[in-house]
């Protein structure tokens, strides 16, 4: 049996046009663009068969039952093969939205990120596919999506996309209309109207909270897995979002020379800030930077507008990582 002859809950895309999209490097953005296109691609040259999509999908029994647990995660990897949209507008998501965020966050960050709204988008369907008694598996990156278009609005509420190419939206209200739309089907079916539509909304609303309480909470992924994502060498982005500013003299007066032990230090925390991002640093970390490694009284190094770190000069007393 094809893969069109089975019935498929689709992770359906939102017909949205934007214009978005940062001046990072996005690495991590495009090897998951291109991950996709490959599986997609293999879906394609296997779909009398069904030899991908069938090991891939999100199958409530298989995963559960026959414990095949990389289907919550490599589901987001498939996508329709009837409609070339449902992975178009996914994609075009993840590089216009996804990017500004791995240039926040980092890329190791961004890759765990995306996981986790892959990874919650398939644990909520597949309880609600128990409950509600629906077998049907589900295919698609929306949750994953989800949760970066929820992330992208909580950073930049304001930020304006088109509609069908046309029609101005914040980005802030778009996700609304997601979480309604998403959200009424699922009640339906608490009050015992099933929905009909072929659209995985469970699926979607579990990447949109996921999205909301990483914001909201300030979760980073990194600190949970210590040392776990040390093997996994990402490449450097091009630039740092921190560049190293030296007072003019008159206002160096007074400042105390640095030990070795608080050079070393700071040069190791920005290194982490040029690869992982600001958002990297604990609260202890963010102490000592804005304290310059020194008590109160001595010249404070200071966040300048996320662009500058102001710091005590001496030549060489730091290293710049962003060259």
């Amino acid at each position: 049996m094809g893969i069109h002859n089975r019935d498929y809950i689709r992770d359906e895309p939102y017909s949205t046009s934007s214009s978005g999209g940062g001046a990072a490097d996005g690495i991590v953005a495009k090897r998951i663009i291109i991950a996709t296109v490959v599986v997609f691609i293999l879906q394609m040259m296997t779909v009398g068969n069904q030899a991908v999509t069938g090991w891939l999908d999100l199958n409530p029994g298989a995963t559960i039952y026959g414990l095949q647990l990389w289907r919550l995660v490599t589901y987001a990897l498939c996508h329709d093969t009837a409609s070339p949209f449902h992975i178009l507008f996914n994609m075009l998501f993840v590089w216009w939205f996804g990017r500004q965020l791995e240039a926040m966050y980092g890329s190791r960050e961004f890759l765990l990120f995306y996981i986790g709204g892959a990874l919650t988008a398939a644990l909520l369907f597949t309880g609600l596919a128990f409950l509600f008694n629906r077998p049907n598996p589900a295919i698609g990156a929306s949750g994953a999506v989800m949760a970066i278009m929820m992330l992208y609005a909580r950073h930049f509420p304001k930020n304006l996309i088109y509609l069908f190419g046309i029609i101005p939206i914040q980005i802030r209200w778009l996700v609304l209309m997601y979480v309604v739309y998403d959200l009424m089907p699922v009640l339906g079916e608490f009050a015992g109207r099933p929905s009909t539509d072929g659209v995985a909304h469970s699926a979607h609303l579990g990447g949109l909270a996921f999205g909301f309480c990483y914001g909201h909470f300030g979760w980073r992924l990194e600190r949970l897995l210590p040392g776990g994502m040390k093997g996994i060498r990402l490449p450097r982005r091009s630039r740092s979002d921190l560049k190293l500013y030296a007072p003019p003299e008159e206002q160096r007066k007074g400042a105390v020379d640095d030990t070795a032990a608080i050079r070393a230090r700071v040069d190791q925390l920005l290194a982490q800030i040029h690869e992982q991002g600001e958002a990297s640093l604990t609260d202890e970390e963010r102490r000592f930077l804005s304290a310059g490694g020194q008590p109160p009284v001595r010249e404070p190094f200071q966040l300048i507008d996320r662009s500058v770190i102001k710091v005590p000069a001496r030549k060489a007393a730091l290293n710049e990582y962003d060259r």
